[in-house]
């Protein structure tokens, strides 16, 4: 007899959610939110010992350009809460990346890791599966498991993390801004603009470079200390469009000004996005050059 389910399937169709076309949609959906379904409507009558789900940590994180893909994770862990208000078995997992596993790994191999700069670490199979575990003991319908550095995590914020979820989560160790609940991090306050003005004119510029290429190498998950030639595209160091709208959001924060969604299409180098934020920002013209 049937024991139990393991739901795994998904598919990705990365892009931003300007002009959504409902084709690439019905293809995250289908398999994920869809295929869930099938398996509670073909199982409900079973005596099933587990159903499980595999969500995505991306449900609590707003991962860029993602839109359908946690949408349909969401049906997974509204589907598990059903099921158990009927009485029947359910887990629905929103896991981080695997290590050498899983949909991470392919940005992983292209050298690009937007999550560990950010104190978000991936999952060995040992540490995933005794949270696997755990959880089925405990008979929760739906929970993350992914390993955080809170040393690190609050100090640069995801753009479309749910942040009273990971404030009610956090431990009571890392400092947390009043205002926010974020960790006190100088280049994610609005305060960047006055720091600049504090400065010596000259020096202005080159702190608003080192500034950007900071954030840029955050978002594209590269080594905080590699040196960026400001003249150089950041496209042609990995920045792809779903990036160029994460640092856009990035520096909207940190300057406390918006932004268009075509700043970087439009300044695609640091040279000249900081001539431009400059401007915005109102620096004298001997800092702008």
């Amino acid at each position: 007899p049937l024991r139990g389910v393991v739901h795994a399937a998904g598919t990705l169709h990365d892009g931003a959610l300007l002009r959504p076309r409902w084709d690439d949609c019905r293809g995250v959906l289908r398999g994920k939110a869809h295929g869930a379904w099938a398996l509670h409507a073909l199982t409900r009558a079973m005596d099933l010992d587990f159903f499980v789900l595999y969500s995505a940590a991306g449900v609590l994180l707003g991962a860029s350009g993602q839109g359908a893909y946690p949408a349909a994770n969401a049906e997974l862990d509204a589907l598990a809460r059903v099921r158990q208000r009927m009485g029947l078995p359910a887990l629905s997992v929103a896991w981080g990346a695997w290590e050498n596993a899983g949909m991470a790994v392919e940005s992983q191999v292209q050298g690009r890791n937007a999550w560990s700069g950010r104190g978000l670490g991936g999952l060995s199979a040992r540490v995933a599966f005794d949270g696997l575990d755990r959880l089925l003991h405990d008979g929760i319908a739906h929970a993350a498991v992914r390993p955080i550095d809170w040393s690190r995590f609050p100090a640069q914020p995801v753009a479309g993390a749910d942040r009273p979820y990971y404030r009610a989560v956090a431990p009571s160790g890392p400092p947390a801004d009043s205002r926010s609940g974020q960790g006190p991090s100088a280049t994610d306050l609005p305060a960047l603009p006055a720091r600049l003005l504090a400065l010596p004119a000259a020096q202005r510029r080159e702190a608003l470079v080192a500034h950007l290429g900071e954030r840029a190498l955050g978002v594209l998950g590269l080594d905080a200390g590699r040196s960026v030639d400001p003249r150089v595209p950041l496209k042609e160091i990995g920045l792809d469009s779903l990036m160029a709208v994460e640092l856009r959001n990035h520096l909207a924060r940190s300057i406390g000004v918006a932004l268009p969604a075509t700043l970087l299409f439009d300044y695609p180098t640091l040279d000249a996005l900081a001539g431009h934020l400059a401007g915005v920002l109102g620096l004298d013209p001997e800092a702008t050059g």
